[in-house]
């Protein structure tokens, strides 16, 4: 059976005494047969050498990706450490990292070594979930060739996890992913899990009240890109709608997120509606956005605001204790949109986490600048897909 437990470190300055406040905290939990980590950190835990000295001082493979802001059930903070160890007799594991991103192969060339050194490590059991950790895509690419391609690589199975996380628009400055006690900015890690567990998936995304009334049909859409609204260029039909000028869109205008409604999109049949955003204009007049947007798929704008993010989240925590009342870990994985949508009240959210779920069951919340999680999974299909401006929880 499963057992896990979440500590912390604030130790910014001494690497060696973080890794020893770590190492004091899981005194008094017992290691079974087979254990793994996954960390969370800010990108100054990764500078200044702290990672690294606590990953090496672990007897266990770890995994994970740099963050802003985190929340457990000890306490939460803007700059921490976070450690969830992972544990069972009838639980295995096994982590892999990939090549470097981008491949001269692409996707399945750069993440087959990720897939495959996790399932030699599985001792012949059948993984039954990913978690996976992957840098934000080459210019151009959407990040959900990471989600494709890792589901094809391990044969359908759920895919839970997020893009790393900095300080810069672009989140390409000092995002790093983690594999054991190496940190890449151009590497993807994978944990997969199998044996004795039933993993479940609960998102959240924003209220139907937050809906504003600009709706089109993405009639051109390529990847990322979208080049054409109900007919007309991308950039003109924002310029119309007042959202753009002189062909660049709107200070701002990135973190407005968009409804897609796939319904009627080429092979998303029966997927839910999830959000996309549009990130920012391109010199032949598309627009670029961070994840695939279908052609013949319907957006709707909606409003990001605190209120409508905390209204949705404390649902979405109420869904999960109702149906997983024996949860024995959760990761809650948190688009950085939210994060922003509550700047004037800066830790708002990982407050509200830590209040909702101290005494529920061990967990760790982390932002993300894109949320991987299955919109579908039951015995008859899965569909991961990176996901936008949405709370994703993984329970264990």
């Amino acid at each position: 059976m499963l057992k896990s437990i979440t500590v912390f470190t604030e130790e910014l300055d001494d690497g060696e005494g973080a890794a020893r406040e770590i190492l004091e905290k899981l005194k008094g939990f017992e290691l079974l047969s087979h254990s793994a980590g996954i960390i969370f950190c800010t990108p100054d835990f990764v500078t200044e050498g702290v990672y690294e000295a606590v990953a090496k001082a672990l007897p266990f493979e770890v995994v994970g990706a740099t963050t802003l802001s985190q929340s457990t059930n000890s306490g939460f903070g803007e700059f921490m450490l976070t450690l969830t160890v992972l544990t069972g007799d009838d639980v295995v594991f096994g982590a892999g990292v990939s090549g470097e991103i981008p491949a001269p192969g692409g996707a399945e060339e750069a993440l087959l070594p990720a897939v495959e050194q996790a399932r030699a490590k599985l001792k012949g059991e059948a993984p039954r979930m990913v978690m996976a950790f992957c840098p934000t895509s080459p210019a151009g690419s959407p990040n959900d060739r990471y989600v494709d391609t890792l589901t094809k690589l391990a044969g359908g199975i759920p895919v839970f996890g997020g893009i790393s996380l900095d300080y810069s628009v672009s989140v390409t400055e000092d995002a790093y992913c983690f594999y054991n006690d190496r940190a890449s900015k151009n590497r993807a890690v994978t944990l997969l899990i199998g044996g004795n567990i039933q993993p479940r998936f609960f998102f959240a995304t924003l209220l139907d009240d937050t809906r504003l009334p600009y709706s089109g049909e993405i009639t051109g859409a390529r990847d990322a890109s979208v080049y054409s609204i109900n007919g007309e260029s991308a950039i003109k039909y924002f310029e119309r709608a007042g959202f753009a000028k002189g062909g660049k869109l709107d200070e701002g205008f990135r973190f407005m997120p968009a409804l897609l409604d796939v319904s009627k999109a080429e092979g998303f049949e029966g997927v839910p509606p999830f959000f996309r955003n549009f990130q920012a204009a391109n010199p032949d007049g598309s627009i670029y956005c961070m994840g695939l947007v279908p052609q013949g798929s319907i957006f709707t704008l909606s409003r990001l605001d605190a209120d409508a993010c905390e209204r949705a989240d404390a649902d979405l925590i109420d869904r999960v204790k109702k149906a997983a009342p024996d949860a024995r870990a959760l990761f809650v994985i948190c688009c950085d949109g939210r994060r922003l949508a509550l700047m004037l009240d800066k830790t708002r959210g990982i407050r509200f986490y830590h209040e909702r779920l101290k005494d529920f069951a061990p967990f760790v919340s982390a932002y993300s600048a894109g949320e991987i999680c299955p919109l579908l999974h039951d015995e008859n299909r899965t569909v991961n897909r990176l996901q936008m401006f949405t709370t994703a929880i993984c329970v264990l």
